[in-house]
């Protein structure tokens, strides 16, 4: 987590209660989360709402 924290420039924290969905992350960041993982910002809608 820490790895992907700092290629996304944003505190471990910040991306905990992202993960958590405790905290929505920002457009930017969304979108260098994409780059991370190599998935296509456009299938994002398309996926799966995460329960508790």
């Amino acid at each position: 987590m820490e790895e992907v924290a700092e290629q996304l420039e944003i505190p471990v924290e910040v991306l905990a209660r992202v993960e958590r969905g405790v905290m929505v992350p920002t457009i930017p960041t969304l979108t260098r989360l994409c780059v991370i993982l190599k998935l296509d910002p456009d299938v994002l809608p398309e996926l799966p709402e995460m329960s508790d």
